[in-house]
């Protein structure tokens, strides 16, 4: 079975299985899809010829290459590199009943890959041309199973409970990989119980996974060499275990699990193509369903800027004044500066400013420069090449490239080391920018705004900010008022967060007490809007009654009680933590995916507390 893998360029996918015929080229219909416009619609085709494969030149505009030759027509052997366009190929040719990776499925912006014998492919049952018929039948009736919820989570929850099903085993689980090589629990299963079963992955398997993209099949951990004496598998009675890779950009972004303990049987070769077939299927719908997700946040993110609905709540005149600069300077390019202390703001205005500008649909990306530093930070704005530094193992996008189109968000860019200034004050002159380790310029069309807590013309006078960076960041200047000055904010903040608050966590709220309302002026709030809207939360999670008392409301010299009136227990913050988890569950009959919402967290968090604090769907 042949292959042809991408080396370098865009296409829609970056491995290739290859059939009696495959094109090449930027149109759609195209089974090799370039996605530039450096190659001709219909490019070039490799066809199966007799025992071997040959490629032939469709006519293109550029040509095509084999091993830097030009080439009409030529046959193709095992490490032909081929460059068609911008995009450079390897070809591989597999004897049969090698091992090779073969892509089961793909979609626009997932993949599924797995690793199964070559004279196996493509769901077969060994017999040459045949297809397994009951594998067949169950990926199509897992596939009407899971397209029935636009829900990722539910979807992600039904593949684990196919897989126990039909292939059989003890736990399933899907886990999302991160990019510093953690996973996290997303959907899990036992045999005898569902929902936060401990469950605990091998490291082992991990690396395996995600380092060689391929899925892992073992059908004996006490013999695998590779698994022995593995406290991990040990621990957990594993005697066998597939393990999927779920590939997104060209990268292992997720891993569908199954294992069995004991003395059970061993999973098998047609077990794998039957877990990679259920994967394909739950893969597809629950890139629907992120899109979905995706998709009504956006069209509530436009009802807002539509009906006026906003975060940004106050009537002061210095609040009201920032506002309208905002508004302003939206339907320009200009870069803004939006100073103020911390919590007061200051990100809301820089999304308030894209939603009402002609980059609204484009994408809002925010980054922290006070999270990361120096060459951290480079590589989180520009992005890196392949080989740039230890560990750079692909090629990444920075946020710089992210952001094409959109909007670019600097909040604390006070905190930006000298060296990376001067390379954003190259990029915003140019347009384009290097990504670390690399030679050629990527160009990019973006509104850049900033944002800082700090005095930056005190920084620029002491050396710690560059002069002309900040003159070009500074073209239009917003001051964001803390809320000590702006006291008359302070009630219809603090009745706006209750509402937001009490939806949040299921938790009914009325309204303030008289005396509890009196209590907010006698306050500085140092932490601005941010610790009101914590401090209404906390008093919405800790009171007892519908109407939050007075002694939740801090004054000067005292925190916020950590008990309402009568005589409630002390309360630690994870105590609080956990009933407001509870509440969102109850609220929402235990799906987490819409308690996730309410809670504002991710489902990997969620599923992270309930594990911690031991919540049933009882509790």
């Amino acid at each position: 079975m042949a292959v042809l893998r991408v080396i370098e360029g865009k296409t829609n996918c970056s491995e290739y299985l290859l059939g009696d015929s495959t094109t090449i080229g930027r149109g759609e219909d195209n089974a090799v899809r370039i996605l530039d416009e450096t190659s001709s619609r219909r490019h070039a085709e490799i066809r199966r010829e007799g025992g071997g494969f040959g490629i032939e030149d469709l006519k293109s505009s550029n040509g095509t290459y084999v091993n830097g030759r030009k080439t009409a027509k030529s046959a193709l052997s095992d490490g032909d590199e081929i460059v068609v366009g911008s995009v450079r190929f390897s070809f591989h040719a597999q004897s049969p009943g090698s091992k090779e990776t073969v892509i089961v499925g793909s979609g626009d912006d997932l993949k599924v890959k797995s690793t199964v014998e070559a004279s196996d492919c493509s769901l077969s049952d060994g017999k040459p041309g045949s297809v397994d018929a009951e594998i067949l039948r169950k990926a199509i009736e897992i596939q009407s199973m899971v397209t029935q919820s636009l829900d990722p989570e539910e979807v992600m929850d039904r593949l684990c409970e196919a897989l126990l099903k039909h292939v059989g085993g003890d736990r399933a689980a899907v886990l999302a990989a991160s990019k510093s090589g953690e996973v996290e629990l997303l959907a899990v299963r036992s045999a005898t119980r569902s929902g936060g079963s401990r469950f605990i992955l091998s490291r082992a398997i991990i690396g395996e996974v995600v380092t060689a993209g391929k899925a892992l099949l073992i059908s004996d951990s006490a013999r695998d060499p590779v698994f022995q004496g593995r406290e991990s598998i040990i621990n957990q009675g594993v005697s066998t275990a597939v393990c999927v890779p779920v590939a997104e950009a060209g990268k292992v972004a997720a891993l569908v699990y199954l294992d069995r303990t004991g003395e059970a049987a061993p999973f098998t070769d047609r077990d794998l193509r039957m877990a990679a077939a259920f994967t394909e299927q739950a893969a597809q719908a629950i890139r629907n369903a992120r899109k979905f997700s995706m998709l009504s946040q956006h069209a509530r993110n436009l009802e807002k800027v539509l009906t006026g609905g906003s975060e940004l709540v106050g009537k002061s005149p210095s609040f009201l004044d920032a506002v309208e600069t905002a508004k302003r300077v939206a339907g320009t390019d200009s870069t803004v500066l939006i100073c103020g202390e911390t919590g007061t703001g200051k990100e809301l205005i820089a999304r308030l400013i894209h939603n009402e500008s002609f980059r609204r649909s484009k994408p809002f990306i925010p980054v922290n420069c006070a999270a990361l530093v120096g060459s951290l930070l480079e590589s989180e704005l520009f992005g890196h090449e392949k080989g740039a530094f230890t560990g750079a193992d692909r090629r990444k996008p920075g946020m710089f490239e992210l952001a094409d189109g959109g909007t670019l968000f600097l909040d604390e860019i006070g905190e930006m080391a000298p060296e990376v200034q001067a390379k954003l004050l190259r990029a915003i002159q140019d347009k384009a920018f290097y990504r670390v380790g690399g030679t050629v310029p990527v160009d990019v069309d973006l509104r850049l705004l900033a944002a800082t807590n700090r005095d930056l013309k005190a920084c620029v006078e002491s050396g710690g900010f560059r002069a002309d960076l900040y003159y070009r960041l500074s073209v239009v200047a917003i001051e964001i008022p803390p809320l000590r000055k702006r006291q008359e904010d302070i009630v219809p903040l603090a009745e706006h967060f209750l509402k937001k608050c009490a939806a949040k966590t299921g938790r009914p709220a009325d309204g303030f007490a008289p005396e509890a309302l009196s209590r907010f002026g006698l306050y500085s709030w140092p932490g601005n809007v941010r610790e009101l809207e914590n401090v209404i939360e906390r008093a919405v999670v800790l009171s007892r009654s519908r109407t939050i008392g007075p002694e939740l409301i801090p004054v000067p010299g005292e925190a916020a009680s950590c008990a309402p009136q009568g005589g409630m227990e002390v309360m630690t913050m994870k105590e609080a933590e956990k009933r407001a988890i509870i509440a969102a569950l109850n609220h929402t009959g235990f799906k987490k995916g819409e308690a996730a919402r309410i809670l504002d967290i991710s489902w990997p968090t969620l599923n992270k507390k309930i594990e911690e604090y031991g919540i049933v769907k009882d509790s």
